[in-house]
């Protein structure tokens, strides 16, 4: 689809002044002002092919490819990014449901014994496609791939490495970003957080690379009618079910390229407006709020209610707070451990990175100038404002930040708060 298409797409759905300030935003993005970004495909380290950890191999991952209809080009260098890695103890599993023989001598032509092929006679989509990858596998876990992406030379080792450093997580996703149908570029890095509970329940911001232990996906496995969104669907009940234990890891390295052809809803979301519908049913099936969708496709707000109910029905939460605008730009809201301001002087009609300026989403300190406590947080947050001013307002919302965390307490950014 083209740049045009999309705009008018988008002005459909949301109005003129919407459009003009997403059009102005992605022009400035494209000069590259806000974020500089090299090629981040990791060049395998020396250490790699000699290490303790490769020459044991203690975890055996199945990387699961349902295949369907995959051209030559990109079904070769999806198994062949497989066969490329430093760690060697995998499995290589492809669930074929193609009419046409052609992935089937693709797939046949590699002699690696790693790579299992079995043809699954009818065509059930995405979910059950990948059922019966799952029953197949043999691995300690799982890798989730589709059948034209790659992945880099490292993912197995970085994921068995963190495997064997947090004793066995049950969940582990990475960095990831895109590429061109040729693979000659690669582009759009997502550069995540670690686990987010409130990103989450605005947007699969996971994604790509999932690592998964096998007998939690062999329980849960995919449900059919979430297709399309269906990995939304599986991240969001491991979610609930395994946040508390800790066991879900971030990976801070790119590990997968998601490529980008003409049918990909990487290069194009309308491609696939099924999956959105399909995303926002899943996150209401593990919610009894109200749900909705926001001005970007894929992107969705849980409704906790206002303040002071958000605190009756979520007492994980601290506080909530919003932005600070001045002029017209973003002058404070939101602050990492180091006091820096996420999206500092930025458009405040602007979306952001991803477009978390318009996502709820846990933070790790709230701007005082901004911010509703809960009633057990109220003694200490009236104790700091004393005396609060513009100059140190950083300073004084990281000391409730700290606070906060220390008696247990998440911080929440809601956009749409102002305590006006």
């Amino acid at each position: 689809m083209s740049d045009l298409s999309k705009t008018i797409n988008y002005l459909k759905r949301n109005g003129l002044k919407e459009t003009y300030y997403a059009v102005k935003e992605r022009l400035f993005y494209r000069e590259g002002v806000p974020y500089h970004y090299e090629n981040l495909t990791p060049v395998a380290r020396e250490n790699q092919f000699n290490s303790e950890l490769n020459r044991e191999g203690k975890i055996k991952f199945s990387i699961l490819i349902p295949v369907y209809e995959t051209p030559e080009k990109y079904l070769r260098e999806t198994i062949n990014s497989c066969l490329n890695q430093t760690y060697k103890n995998f499995e290589v599993i492809l669930g074929d449901a193609s009419k046409t023989k052609s992935p089937e001598m693709i797939i046949k032509s590699f002699t690696d014994e790693r790579v299992k092929y079995f043809k699954i006679e009818k065509n059930g989509g995405i979910s059950d496609n990948t059922n019966y990858c799952i029953d197949k596998a043999t691995g300690d876990y799982m890798v989730l791939l589709d059948h034209d992406d790659l992945i880099t030379e490292d993912a197995l080792y970085e994921n068995a490495r963190m495997i064997m450093e947090e004793d066995y997580p049950e969940f582990i996703y990475s960095d990831e970003d895109k590429t061109d149908a040729e693979t000659a570029s690669f582009f759009d890095p997502h550069i995540k957080p670690d686990y987010n509970k409130d990103l989450l329940f605005s947007n699969n911001y996971i994604c790509h690379l999932a690592v998964i232990k096998s007998d939690v996906l062999r329980r849960l496995k995919l449900r059919k009618e979430y297709d399309g969104s269906q990995d939304y669907d599986l991240f969001l009940r491991i979610a609930k079910e395994y946040e508390k234990h800790g066991k879900i890891l971030h990976i801070n390295r790119v590990l997968y390229h998601w490529r980008c052809h003409d049918a990909s809803t990487a290069s194009n979301p309308a491609s696939k407006e099924y999956a959105y519908t399909a995303g926002l049913r899943a996150l209401q099936s593990i919610t009894d709020r109200p749900v909705k969708e926001l001005l970007h496709k894929g992107f969705y707000k849980v409704d906790f209610g206002r303040v002071p109910e958000i605190f009756e029905l979520r007492p994980d939460i601290g506080a909530v707070g919003g932005l600070i605008i001045k002029r017209g730009k973003i002058a404070g809201g939101i602050y990492d451990e180091d006091g820096n301001i996420m999206f500092n002087r930025m458009n405040a009609h602007y979306s952001g990175y991803f477009h978390r300026a318009h996502l709820t989403m846990d933070v790790y300190a709230l701007d005082l100038r901004n911010i509703k406590p809960r009633v057990e947080l109220r003694k200490e947050y009236k104790e700091i404002l004393k005396d609060l001013t513009d100059d140190n307002a950083i300073a004084k919302s990281l000391q409730f930040a700290r606070i906060a965390r220390e008696r247990g307490y998440k911080l929440l950014f809601d956009p749409m708060y102002n305590r006006s």
